[in-house]
């Protein structure tokens, strides 16, 4: 198990306003927690959880000609989810096969962020969002290893991160990765 508590300050973090930038001095408070072990002999879980709160404590910005009296202070600063899970598990499914530990795995879990603000204004929020994603594992000799990885199982529709109002990235469709391991 593992778990921290933070406190991050930070001074002239270039923020966005529409088309506009300022510079800010935030504040995030939060803490995380972690725990990772063994179920059983075969199966291996994963779980995190982490909690955050961040405020701009004042921002210095180039006037807007609509609105010159935007005050910033006390708002919530962008790109900061209030809530992050995971929870990954992995299963050694080998003695089903005949075959010896660790030859061959599944693997599967969540991901969830919580909405955030996309700018400073906090005039937009991106909407919060699940994934699930999945995973398969082989030995194929002592020195060969192969595992394949789908992400967003589901095909969850989400946004991933903003850099401002108008520029929100949407997250990765269905993914799949193999990956192959050698040993020399």
């Amino acid at each position: 198990m593992t778990g921290a508590l933070y406190q991050l300050n930070r001074s002239n973090q270039p923020v966005t306003v529409n088309a506009f930038n300022a510079v800010a001095n935030t504040r995030t408070r939060g803490g995380e927690v972690g725990l990772v072990g063994y179920v059983t002999d075969e199966w291996q879980a994963s779980l995190g959880y982490g909690f955050q709160s961040g405020r701009v404590l004042n921002a210095s910005y180039f006037p807007n000609p609509a609105d010159p009296w935007l005050v910033y202070s006390g708002k919530v600063t962008p790109n900061v989810p209030r809530n992050t899970y995971s929870f990954w598990n992995k299963v050694d499914i080998s003695s089903l096969f005949d075959a010896g530990p660790g030859v061959l795995g599944l693997g599967g879990g969540v991901i969830y962020n919580a909405k955030f603000y996309p700018a400073i204004d906090n005039a937009v929020v991106v909407p919060g969002y699940a994934r699930v994603d999945a995973a398969a594992y082989v030995k194929l000799s002592d020195r060969v290893n192969a595992q394949l990885n789908i992400e967003n199982l589901l095909g969850a529709r989400y946004y991933a991160a903003a850099t401002n109002n108008n520029n929100i990235m949407p997250g990765a469709p269905r993914s799949a990765f193999v990956t192959l391991n050698a040993k020399f």
